[in-house]
């Protein structure tokens, strides 16, 4: 039984065609109550290195053996770290993607792919919903609602490199207290819809919308973003560049921001300043020059 459930893992390696790699612990397989996995991570390839994106201490998992004889995946989970929950269903084929999965006081540590992405570490608790179905054959047919809450959300002291020759120390960041960041996504016929991400603050205030024609190859997927921030004085005080962009604040005393052009290599814009100009253009994490 143990070394069905194995396979299983395997598949759904393989059902994303090797972009992922999972490792487990141990596995009490179960034929009538969920089995039980300890220790699962999941790690993100890219080029010769693995990122964690996922770290769960335990996880119950009930699988559908059918469909893995036709290749596909059918699973639901529910996951357990302190106070914080997530339970869902998961369903991977060759061509579709689709997991319906909620979030309860779930900390951030066991979900580093928010901080992979961010390029900075993260602390904080996620509730909310994800209801995402997505078809690699055929975006358009793409579909889906994201529904998140961000509580507590902080950017410890830390030591960043931004970008080539520039070290910054940064404090500790505040993004949202308890009252909770946004997050409000919806994608329909390949299309998505960012109507709120926003963070109260109080080091970092933003608020954004927009949207994001996405695209079969991820590199022409196109951004359409606009909104505004603020920051603190101790941010500032950090950062000392803020400086070339404070002439740049509207008459509510926030600073606007429009964020175009490719998913991998946006152009930012504060203001009327081009900051895509000012770092050289630089790629997105995991893109090509």
């Amino acid at each position: 039984m143990e070394e069905l459930s194995r396979h299983y893992i395997s598949q759904i390696e393989t059902q994303t065609k090797g972009k992922y790699r999972i490792t487990v612990a141990e596995i009490k397989p179960s034929l009538i109550f969920k089995s039980t996995v300890t220790k699962l991570q999941i790690y993100e390839k890219d080029g010769e290195k693995d990122n964690l994106i996922v770290n769960l201490p335990e996880v119950k998992v009930g699988v559908s053996y059918l469909p893995l004889i036709a290749g596909n995946i059918k699973a639901s989970f529910i996951a357990l770290s302190g106070k914080g929950k997530i339970d869902g269903d998961l369903s991977l084929s060759d061509s579709e993607q689709k997991i319906d999965v909620t979030l309860k006081d779930f900390n951030l540590e066991n979900l580093p792919y928010l901080a992979l992405m961010a390029k900075v570490p993260l602390k904080g608790i996620i509730s909310g919903t994800i209801d995402v179905d997505y078809n690699d054959a055929e975006v358009s047919k793409s579909n889906g609602v994201i529904d998140l809450k961000l509580s507590q959300f902080v950017i410890p002291q830390s030591h960043l490199t931004p970008m080539s020759g520039i070290d910054l120390d940064l404090p500790e960041t505040i993004l949202s207290d308890a009252a909770g960041g946004k997050i409000k996504i919806k994608m329909k016929s390949g299309k998505i819809d960012v109507q709120d991400f926003s963070l109260p603050g109080p080091d970092i205030v933003l608020a954004l919308k927009g949207n994001v024609a996405v695209n079969k190859k991820i590199n022409f997927s196109k951004l359409n973003i606009t909104g505004t921030f603020n920051i603190s004085d101790k941010i500032k005080e950090a950062l000392p560049f803020v400086i070339i962009i404070d002439n740049q604040k509207n008459e509510q005393g926030t600073y606007p921001i429009s964020i175009a052009g490719r998913l991998t290599k946006p152009q930012i814009q504060i203001g009327t300043f081009d900051l895509t100009a000012l770092t050289g253009g630089l790629p997105a994490a995991g893109s090509e020059q």
